[in-house]
């Protein structure tokens, strides 16, 4: 069987929406919200947060992730991590976080890479 190699970004921009785009070399187009990758970030004391047992939900209380509090959370920078990924330098200070191009594709947000990822999952 012949796999196809995963797709890579062609092309990645930081739009003034408070989004990341990304154009991927197989045609797909991604759009995500910042927020969103900033709750999705992969460095370890992120997904050690992620992954804690939950204590008892407060009524009003704010979900903080490493960082300083900001208003609203953006990138400030955009960075290629070798030829494999994608570091995102955030206004609330983090920055370890670094998203494989893998990693990044699965995160797509879009209605195909969704009904894609629940078909996956429903066959496993």
């Amino acid at each position: 069987m012949n796999e196809r190699p995963p797709a890579r970004p062609v092309d990645i921009v930081l739009a003034p929406s408070n989004e990341i785009l990304v154009s991927w070399s197989d045609g797909h187009a991604s759009v995500y919200d910042a927020g969103y990758l900033r709750k999705e970030c992969p460095c370890a004391t992120c997904r050690d947060e992620r992954e804690r047992p939950k204590a008892p939900e407060v009524k009003g209380a704010l979900k903080m992730y490493p960082g300083k509090f900001v208003d609203r959370v953006e990138p400030t920078r955009l960075e290629y991590v070798g030829n494999y990924a994608l570091g995102i330098v955030w206004n609330d200070g983090h920055q370890s976080g670094i998203y494989s191009f893998r990693f990044l594709r699965e995160l797509c947000p879009c209605d195909e890479c969704g009904a894609a990822r629940r078909a996956a999952s429903s066959s496993s």
